[in-house]
């Protein structure tokens, strides 16, 4: 489906294979053999749509079923909408996990765990998309996302643009372009059946180990003896 205002004739249409990224990220919290999974969409966007669609058929050949999130409609602020989104995360089966549909929101969902007290990626794992370095980095925890192989979205575009200046009359070309990979970060390495110190030093190794961080430092803490 092309964008709003897009002529279905005469112009090329690259976009991203949303039921592909879908099916990625549920491939994904498979693998982690979770209690719940859940799907947090960005309101009003046809591609979370398709995105959401796709995420679901990929669990449901595997038998699972999938939670979603739709913010409510209406003027609410930001204090507000993280309440309400925290209260849905807390009412999801423990462990969960949960896709959502950028990376920008993937922040306010952790923002939301925070508020209510649920421990990523222990409690809930979490998956955005985009691969936005600057926002998935620089949360706490780290921010697993799907990625997108951008040159070959500038290959495509280009081939397109070339076919249609050889022959301006053909139809409109639709392109679908997959997802590259997940690149794995803090909120989906989950360690099942780990004790609290093992967790704490996973997770100073995970934001210390290039600015000087000694493996004594890391250790964790034991009991005096005696």
């Amino acid at each position: 489906r092309p964008p709003e205002g897009l002529p279905e004739t005469g112009a090329a249409h690259l976009s991203f294979d949303e039921a592909a990224i879908g099916e990625l990220a549920a491939r994904e919290l498979l693998d982690l053999d979770l209690a719940s999974y859940a799907y947090v969409q960005d309101p009003g966007e046809y591609w979370s749509t398709e995105r959401e669609a796709g995420f679901i058929r990929a669990l449901a050949t595997n038998f699972k079923n999938a939670y979603s999130f739709e913010e409510p409609t209406g003027k609410r602020n930001a204090l507000r909408r993280n309440i309400t989104l925290a209260n849905w995360l807390k009412r999801l089966p423990k462990p969960a996990g949960v896709f959502v549909a950028r990376d920008q929101i993937a922040v306010r969902v952790l923002e939301a765990c925070d508020h209510a007290g649920i421990a990523v990626p222990e409690d809930i794992v979490v998956i955005g998309t985009d691969n936005s370095e600057t926002v998935c980095e620089t949360a706490r925890p780290t921010i697993s996302s799907i990625a997108f192989d951008y040159a070959e979205c500038n290959m495509c575009a280009c081939s397109a643009l070339n076919a249609l200046m050889q022959r301006p009359g053909q139809r409109c070309r639709k392109i679908k372009i997959k997802p590259d990979r997940l690149v794995r970060r803090g909120s989906t390495m989950r360690l099942r059946r780990a004790d609290k110190t093992v967790i704490a030093a996973r997770d100073l190794i995970r934001t210390r180990a290039c600015s000087g961080l000694k493996a004594r430092r890391a250790l964790p803490l034991q009991p005096p003896h005696g």
